[in-house]
């Protein structure tokens, strides 16, 4: 009889299957799905979870002879990944990117940024940087996964104020624009601040 080995796989999900037979002349392959294939090292392109299981190949040989063997594969699932930020973060803060699965990462992202750390960060962030970041994830079976996530780094208020020429002894009133909220040095809030003259 012929000495038949036959070679399975481990594949990651849409990946390709590569199977493989020696011993013989002519080849015959049966499996999950139900599988057929004539070649003696047949590929089965886009991998699906009910590809996985025993593949059995019979071969014969040049005097007729037939023997059989069986191949085992076997699908693992992508990675499932999630990206996370702490964004919206105002101008000249930190942002922090964060992947929450894999072994391995590759993060890109606005003007060429690039990572290959779970939880980067990008300190003194400026609004140029805002925009879709994309990370992928890779685990320890080599399957990988992929997520975004949107990221705002807010400018900084432009924030301006009047100013007044009054005389001694007459009030003011200071007035401020540019935010939507304001405390001023004496601890007073609000966009108008009204300073009140004091006579010793």
């Amino acid at each position: 009889l012929p000495v038949v080995t036959a070679t399975g796989a481990t594949v990651c999900l849409g990946s390709t299957i590569n199977l493989g037979a020696t011993g013989g002349v002519t080849y015959s392959w049966s499996g999950p799905g139900p599988y057929t294939s004539n070649q003696s090292n047949p590929s089965i392109t886009n991998a699906m979870a009910n590809m996985a299981g025993s593949y059995v190949v019979t071969v014969t040989d040049v005097n007729g002879c037939v023997n059989a063997n069986v191949a085992q594969v076997s699908v693992n699932p992508s990675l499932t990944i999630n990206a996370s930020s702490n964004s919206p973060v105002c101008q000249n803060a930190t942002l922090n990117l964060s992947a929450s699965s894999g072994v391995t990462w590759i993060w890109t992202g606005p003007n060429a940024y690039a990572s290959n750390q779970q939880n980067p960060s990008i300190p003194n962030a400026q609004p140029n940087v805002s925009g879709t970041y994309t990370v992928i994830g890779t685990d320890a079976n080599g399957c990988q996964g992929t997520a975004t996530t949107l990221v705002t780094v807010n400018p900084l208020p432009i924030v301006t104020s009047t100013s007044n020429t009054i005389c001694v002894g007459n009030p003011a009133t200071i007035t401020a624009s540019g935010a939507s909220t304001y405390t001023w040095n004496t601890t007073a809030t609000g966009s108008s601040l009204t300073l009140s003259p004091t006579i010793t």
